[in-house]
């Protein structure tokens, strides 16, 4: 699986979108908070993302 090629453009897609429907299902509801707002519109996964911390 590590020599796979990683579509980071679309696992940040599908992660972003995971993360805002749980947020409008049940869990601002849980927490009182707007969660939708923890997205970073600037954040991409990958080696882009570990590259900044190197």
């Amino acid at each position: 699986m590590d020599a796979r090629p990683k579509d980071w453009a679309t696992f940040q897609r599908h992660a972003v979108e995971f993360h805002l429907r749980n947020a409008a299902a049940w869990a601002n509801d849980a927490t009182g908070h707007d969660l939708t707002a923890q997205v970073d519109p600037d954040f991409r996964h990958g080696p882009a993302a570990l590259a900044a911390f190197a």
